[in-house]
């Protein structure tokens, strides 16, 4: 089994080196795949996707939404998915794909937006909200995650694309003002309002329904309890 997690991540800072994700979240991988699909000892080649690949969403997104990416690193994700289909399709090559909304979970990076969040409330300096901080997002703990893998290395099928998420979305000001909050400080002086950044998807929450189906998977932890 071979559990894929690598990646080059980073949504902005991939216009700024698009080449960069090309070569690293496409053409490398695809020079993995073509490693691979003669092994007769692989079982099952398990991908982390993002949701970044459908795009800004009002509407709950289920699997058999089409792609609709706007930045570079939206754009390697959706490819590489798409090329693990014609893989499975041409090779039945044994992948599965997971999408997963934004991680979070004890032992993160220090520069993504909730430990940055934590961070900076607790060394009393301003965190910069792009916009303010009104897009949407749902967030998923590392023990919700670490469960939704076991289950597609359990049951996932084959060739199939799986959605996990929370049922549970906020703003990214909200997360900020929830931190502020349980940490004693005030939100007003936390926050501070920058320039928004160019494609940025606004919105988005997945459907988990077919994962709940197939896999008997639901998120177990709540943002409250996790943060």
């Amino acid at each position: 089994y071979i559990l894929d997690f690598a990646g080059q991540g980073m949504v902005a800072q991939s216009w700024e080196s698009p080449q960069q994700w090309i070569q690293t979240n496409l053409v490398a991988k695809t020079q993995l795949l073509e490693l691979l699909r003669t092994k007769i000892w692989l079982k099952k080649y398990i991908r982390a996707s993002t949701p970044e690949v459908y795009g800004s969403h009002m509407n709950q997104i289920s699997e058999e939404e089409n792609y609709s990416p706007s930045t570079p690193y939206a754009i390697t994700h959706a490819s590489i998915d798409m090329m693990l289909k014609a893989y499975y399709d041409r090779y039945s090559f044994p992948s599965v794909v997971g999408r997963f909304s934004n991680f979070y979970g004890p032992g993160q990076q220090l520069f993504r937006i909730i430990p940055k969040g934590i961070l900076s409330a607790r060394i009393g300096i301003q965190l910069p909200l792009e916009g303010g901080g009104n897009s949407e997002r749902s967030f998923l703990h590392s023990r919700d995650i670490f469960s939704a893998v076991n289950k597609l290395v359990e049951c996932g099928r084959l060739g199939e694309v799986y959605n996990f998420s929370s049922s549970e979305i906020f703003s990214i000001r909200e997360v900020i003002e929830m931190i502020a909050v349980k940490m004693g400080t005030d939100p007003l002086q936390l926050i501070k309002v920058v320039q928004d950044r160019p494609s940025k998807d606004m919105r988005y929450l997945m459907d988990y329904g077919k994962a709940s189906r197939e896999l008997s998977w639901k998120s177990e932890v709540s943002f409250s309890e996790g943060l």
